[in-house]
Order: C-alpha cells, then sequence, then structure tokens
C-alpha cells in the first residue's frame, strides 16, 4: 500500500487529503491588465528516486521545498536559484524522534526565513529556521495543551514571524487521554529565537474532528475550516497580538458541498469544496471571498477546471493576483484582473501517470512548483518549476512578449503588444507577417483583434496578402488571382475586372457605349464600352443582316452584311439551302443545297395520245440530279402513233456528261393516252421522225 493511501484510511475524514499539502502566502499584489500569463517549464525538474517525492511543495523567493514524508521518516529538500538555475541546499531537513515513519514534510510551508513541516504520524510540526545559506536544526512546536506527539498535524501555513499549525485531531496512541484537549489552529510568533505559543483557534467550539484541518496565514489574518467541513472562520490579530474572530463562518453559495482546501493573500481568500462527492456527477470548484472594510464576502467569482474535475481544489496556493488549484489530472493557473479570474491558457501540468496521486503545487511571484509523486510503489517523485519571468521576448516564445520582467500574452489591441507584434484574432500577441503571406482581412476574426491591426510587416493587408504598399488606387489589387501578377505587389487590376465595385456603368449602357463597369488594365476605369460590344439588337430583313456595336470610343456603329446568294435566318446568314425559296431573287434555284443561277437537268416529255392521231408534245420535263452537268432545257414531244398506238417518247434535250438515255416510250392503251416525254419540241419532232420514215421507204422500193 502506497503512503498516501495508507494516509486516507488514518485522517479523521476523507476531506483532510487536501489539507496535508503546502501552503504558501504572500501580500497582495496590484490588479494587472487584462493580459495572459506566458508560463513555462524551466529546466528538467528535479527529481529524488523516491515515491513520495513530490508529495509536498512549497516556494518563497529564491528558495523551495520539495518533501518526501516516507524517506527516512520523512525528509525535506531545499534548493536554491542561482540565475536561472535551482541548486540543491545540501542534505535533506530531517528529524528524529524514534519513529519509523514520522511522515515530516506531509504538510509543509516556506517564507524566506522559515520552513515549517509537519510531521502526520508523529503527531508534531517542526520550524527550520534559515542563517544566510544554511538551514538550522528542527525546533519542535508545542503548546501548553499538549507535549510532543499528541496532535494529529494536518495542515502547517506561515506568514513573516508567524507559524500557524492545523490540529484537528489527538493522537491518542501518545497522548493521556484524561487531559483536556479540543481540536484547533495554533499560533506561534518568533520571539528571541524561539517560537512561542501565541493563540490557538477553535471559533468557539469545543468539538469537532475535522476542526482546522486545513489553515492558512497572510500577515495578521488567519483563517481555519469549521467542524463540518462545510464552513470557514476568519481572524484577525490585534496590535497587541490577540485574535479575535471576523464576523460570522463563512460558507461557499453550495453549503453542503465538502470543503477541499484553504488559500489565503492579503485580502483575499479562495475555498476549495467538492460538489456532489462520491457520485458520477462530482466536481470541484473555487469560491472567491474578499475583505471589504474588515468585512469578508462572497465575490460571486468561481474559477473551475476546463472539464469537471471531481479532484479539483485538493491543493490551492495563492499570491497576490495568481493561483494554481491542482487534482490528480492536473495544475490550473489563474490570473484575475479586473473583470475576475481567467485560466491561463491550458492546464500548466497534466499529470502523466496511469494511477495517478495527488499532485501538489505552490506559487509565489513569478515562480511555480508542482509535486508529481510516484504513480506506483518505487516509481521516483518529481518536481517541476515554471515561470513567467523574463529578460526579453525571447524568454516567452512565440507568442508571449517581455513585460517588464514578466512574460505576457493576451491583448485587445495591437498598442498592448510590445512594439514589432500585433494583437492577433485569438487574443495573443503575435509576430506579423511578410510581404505576400496571407493575412486574412484584417478585420476582427480575419485575423486581428481589432479592424486594421499591424499584422503585416509593411502595415498593409490587402486582398487578404501582406502588400508592399498601401495599393489604394482606383483599379489596383495586390492579388495574383485579380492582377495576373505576384501576390503581395501592388498591380492594376486585369481588363475588364472590377472586383471592389469602383467603376460604375455610364447612362443607359450598353446602348449608349459609354463605361461599361470595369477597370481598363491600366489603373482607370475604362470610359466607354469596350470595342465590339452590342449596343443594340441584331436584324435580319431577307438577304440582309445588320448588327449594332460599340466603337470602343462610345458611338454604336450599325453594320450590314448582305447574306445573297442566300437569305438571313435567326439573325445571322444562311449557308445552305433546300428548296429554292431558301435563294434570293438574284439566284433563284437550290441545286444540291446550293443557290445558284443554273437551271437543273430536264426528264423526257410524255408521249402522243394513241387513236392514229399523232399525240400530242409531252410536258416539258422536271429538275432531276444528274451526275453530269446540268441540262437547260425541256424534252422533246412524242411523235403521233399510229392508229390505237401510243406516241414514242420523246427525247431528254442537251443531255449531260452523264446518263445519256434519250428515250421513253408510251404505253398502248385502248383509247391510248400518251407515254411520258416531251412538250416545246413537239412539231419539230414529228417533221423530223416522219422525212426520216419517207427515206427508210424510197430505200426499200430500190
Amino acid at each position: 500500500m502506497g503512503y498516501l493511501e495508507g494516509l486516507v484510511h488514518r485522517t479523521p475524514s476523507s476531506s483532510l487529503r487536501a489539507s496535508l499539502l503546502c501552503l504558501t502566502v504572500f501580500a497582495t499584489s496590484a490588479v494587472r491588465a487584462e493580459t495572459t500569463q506566458v508560463w513555462s517549464q524551466r529546466g528538467p525538474g528535479l527529481s529524488e528516486p523516491f515515491e513520495s517525492f513530490g508529495a509536498s511543495v512549497a516556494i518563497s523567493a529564491a528558495s523551495l521545498v520539495v518533501t518526501s514524508p516516507v524517506t527516512q521518516g520523512g525528509s525535506a529538500y531545499v534548493y536554491q536559484r542561482v540565475g536561472s538555475d535551482w541548486l540543491s541546499s545540501g542534505l535533506p531537513l530531517t528529524v528524529n524522534e524514534g519513529f519509523q515513519s514520522t511522515q515530516l514534510g506531509l504538510p509543509c510551508a516556506l517564507s524566506e526565513k522559515y520552513l515549517v513541516a509537519g510531521a502526520h504520524y508523529a503527531g508534531s510540526a517542526y520550524a527550520f529556521t534559515r542563517d544566510g545559506s544554511k538551514w538550522g536544526a528542527a525546533e519542535s512546536l508545542s503548546s501548553a495543551e499538549g507535549s510532543l506527539h499528541d496532535w494529529w498535524v494536518t495542515s502547517v501555513g506561515v506568514s513573516g514571524d508567524t507559524l500557524i499549525v492545523g490540529v484537528p485531531g489527538r493522537n491518542f496512541t501518545y497522548a493521556d487521554p484524561n487531559q483536556s484537549w479540543t481540536p484547533g489552529a495554533h499560533v506561534f510568533v518568533r520571539d528571541g529565537g524561539s517560537w512561542l505559543f501565541q493563540a490557538k483557534l477553535t471559533a468557539g467550539l469545543t468539538n469537532g474532528a475535522n476542526l482546522a484541518a486545513t489553515v492558512a496565514v497572510s500577515g495578521d489574518t488567519a483563517v481555519i475550516s469549521g467542524s463540518t467541513g462545510h464552513e470557514v472562520y476568519a481572524f484577525k490579530r490585534s496590535d497587541i497580538g490577540q485574535w479575535a474572530q471576523q464576523g460570522a463562518a463563512l460558507q461557499p453559495a453550495e453549503p453542503e458541498a465538502n470543503l477541499r482546501s484553504l488559500a489565503l493573500s492579503g485580502d483575499t481568500l479562495l475555498v476549495a469544496v467538492q460538489r456532489a462527492p462520491n457520485t458520477s456527477s462530482a466536481a470541484g470548484f473555487a469560491y472567491e471571498f474578499v475583505r471589504v472594510n474588515g468585512n469578508w464576502m462572497q465575490s460571486g467569482r468561481v474559477l473551475a477546471a476546463p472539464e469537471p474535475d471531481p479532484g479539483f481544489g485538493t491543493t490551492m496556493a495563492l499570491s497576490g493576483d495568481t493561483a494554481l488549484i491542482a487534482s490528480r489530472r492536473a495544475v490550473y493557473l489563474f490570473a484575475r484582473n479586473d473583470s475576475g479570474w481567467r485560466q491561463q491558457g491550458s492546464a500548466l501540468f497534466a499529470n502523466p501517470g496511469s494511477s495517478p496521486r495527488d499532485l501538489s503545487a505552490a506559487v509565489d511571484g513569478q515562480y511555480a512548483v508542482v509535486g508529481v509523486p510516484g504513480s506506483s510503489v518505487g516509481e521516483a517523485g518529481a518536481a517541476y518549476i515554471f515561470s513567467d519571468a523574463c529578460s526579453t521576448d525571447i524568454d516567452c516564445g512565440s507568442t508571449g512578449y517581455c513585460d517588464a520582467g514578466t512574460c505576457r500574452a493576451g491583448c485587445s489591441h495591437d498598442s498592448e503588444c510590445p512594439s514589432g507584434r500585433y494583437c492577433a484574432a485569438d487574443g495573443l500577441c503575435r509576430t506579423p507577417f511578410g510581404v505576400a503571406h496571407a493575412c486574412g482581412d484584417a478585420t476582427v476574426g480575419g485575423g486581428c483583434k481589432e479592424p486594421g491591426c499591424a499584422i503585416c510587416t509593411t502595415g498593409h493587408c490587402v486582398d487578404a496578402v501582406c502588400c508592399d504598399s498601401a495599393c489604394d488606387g482606383t483599379c489596383e489589387a495586390c492579388a495574383a488571382s485579380l492582377t495576373g501578377g505576384e501576390d503581395g505587389v501592388c498591380s492594376p487590376i486585369a481588363a475588364d475586372q472590377d472586383p471592389e465595385d469602383e467603376c460604375a456603368e455610364g447612362a443607359d449602357f450598353p446602348a449608349s457605349c459609354l463605361a461599361d463597369g470595369s477597370c481598363d488594365g491600366k489603373r482607370a476605369c475604362r470610359s466607354f464600352a469596350k470595342a465590339g460590344t452590342s449596343c443594340g439588337d441584331t436584324v435580319c430583313v431577307n438577304a440582309q443582316v445588320t448588327t449594332s456595336v460599340c466603337d470602343g470610343g462610345g458611338t454604336c456603329q450599325h453594320d450590314s452584311v448582305l447574306c445573297a446568294p442566300y437569305l438571313c435566318s435567326s439573325a445571322a446568314c444562311s449557308t445552305s439551302c433546300k428548296e429554292d425559296a431558301d435563294c434570293d431573287s438574284s439566284t433563284g434555284h437550290c441545286v444540291n443545297g446550293k443557290c445558284t443561277t443554273e437551271k437543273p437537268d430536264g426528264q423526257a416529255g410524255a408521249g402522243g395520245a394513241a387513236e392514229g392521231v399523232a399525240g400530242s408534245g409531252g410536258e416539258g420535263g422536271s429538275p432531276v440530279a444528274d451526275a453530269g452537268e446540268a441540262a437547260i432545257s425541256a424534252g422533246t414531244g412524242g411523235r403521233a402513233g399510229n392508229a390505237n398506238d401510243a406516241g414514242l417518247g420523246g427525247y431528254a434535250a442537251n443531255p449531260g456528261n452523264g446518263d445519256t438515255s434519250s428515250t421513253a416510250c408510251g404505253c398502248r392503251i385502248a383509247g391510248g393516252s400518251a407515254g411520258v416525254i416531251g412538250d416545246r419540241l413537239l412539231p419539230l419532232l414529228g417533221l423530223l421522225l416522219l422525212g426520216a420514215r419517207r427515206q427508210q421507204a424510197r430505200r426499200r422500193t430500190r
């Protein structure tokens, strides 16, 4: 069983676990501006090969102490800051009371000159005094009410020449059970080189196992926890050394919550409680009380972890306007300003242990220490040192700056940042960007905490990039996407664009051919519509198309185009035809999809009527497609037939180079009608045929 587990089983209440830790208190400092303290770990940390190393820690000025309560009966390791390093002051401080496990250092407290450590299992408290760089032997503290080993020490505090020891119970293993005794807080003062008992603070209570389980002292003010574990009592010391209770018991807003720890600094008191203990909804909170005109009152300010943490508040430390609050999971740092307490960044320290024990923490001014006991038997504990002290901005990281020796971040406008930094949208002072770097839009949420911050080294964030100049002229930009040039170089906006609506259209545009509302590519708005811009409807009349376009000088020109030999259609000239109607009057013929003045081939005319009378001439042939050149005449008519015979077919006139078929015969039909072919040359054809027949007859008679 580890040392803390054994301790919990032997304490009067589980709420006392919070009290068995170091508590360091200091005078109140001035309220700081609305900035964030930038705390960072300094050095690799301190360690000793003991599981309990880090169970309690305390810090004051340039000294700090880390205790290991189960090492050789309990040891206190003291370190001194030299420059930026923390060096061991020598052998650890111990006591020899003949106990195998006194658990010295659980709890402990430190001031510039004194170290007080409780020996929990031994039932006593010891004070060490520093002389220069050396620490003297331990002095056992006792009061007239009890001797050594009578007390159950759970909490201690120190401020100046005053010590306070919380004794909520009695170690009846060594105490006389017949001796009268009540719980309370014992106060000691330094006088003549010795610690003298001054007073016992009980709030008038004579019983209650938890009374004074956790205590704190700052100057002439002391606070102790009540017997029920839900209230706190405050006391004030007079000029003649008499202590008196200040007002009634102080209770947090949730009176049924279990009190965990106290932290006191000047006129500020923090009270840590656990809401709904031992349930799944358990969570820790710290309530602030302030003293105004001698009266303590709750301020309404509450400190809490970012996420519910049931262990929040097991340890607290307060130094002016800086508070450390620890749990098993992490240690959180809070800073106070005029608007209240605000957590500084994420957790100051997150416990990496798989089965972590309660962390310890202490703070004084610009230095803090976090104790991390080993999470399992045999695992060495450690202590880590943090600070917001600085000499240059480099000490404060990329988002912090050195302000009079203190690393800070957080801002609401550029004036709160050091020279060469700007107030970013996340409220941190950051280094500005160079030319061509993306800079958002330099507005709230777009890279800056307030509009127009100095996010760029040049001071010019234009078109979401850092620009080499203000670039605030007409039709000029700094983004390559707008200029076609380089990012960060102020150049003319490309022609025909107007991304910032700088150019207005002229009256009655586009019919007027005045300004078209775009840039000209030469850092000016175009005065007239671009040449070729349509300024009217396109009109189609028969074989002529008329268009209206701007000439680039403010005039709307009307240009007509003849479509001959075709007509126009849909405001454009046709380029082919399907019939003669698709051609203009100068041609009139559609041949093979083209308009032309040439006539097409003819077909043979119809034969004459049959009944012994010559058939009449056939009608002129209709146009036909021909592989050769087009014929230009109609076919001839058929000749007269014999009685009851159809007339002969006519001839195709002027055949081309293609198909030369010349005749088509008529068909014999009773009362016969003409065959196909012929019309205009019928009389001539009939004479030619008659002559030919007579000539054939003469030859036969010979």
